[in-house]
């Protein structure tokens, strides 16, 4: 990649902590979104934890992706799975 992530994201009032970008709401809500752009040459993989194990479980078996699809099924940019610990888990592939 030709122009550093990292460079644009603070340029644009992101802060930016290794892998990680903050990003601030309208609201003042905070979500940490990581960067993963060591998977592959023509894609950087952005992720975010929606909800952490706790809050999944509160939900009950199978609720975590359909919470997730009722808030987001507007949107066709944003996919989302159950990792390992149980966290759900937002994630966007963008092409370089």
């Amino acid at each position: 990649m030709s122009v550093d992530w990292r460079v644009v994201a603070r340029a644009a009032g992101y802060r930016v902590v290794g892998a990680d970008v903050t990003v601030t709401l309208g609201s003042g809500r905070q979500q940490k979104v990581t960067v993963d752009d060591a998977r592959t040459p023509e894609a950087i993989r952005f992720w975010s934890i929606i909800l952490g194990p706790k809050a999944t479980g509160e939900l009950g078996d199978g609720q975590p992706l359909e919470y997730a699809w009722e808030r987001n099924r507007l949107s066709d940019l944003i996919g989302f799975t159950l990792d390992s610990s149980g966290r759900l888990i937002g994630e966007t592939w963008l092409p370089i």
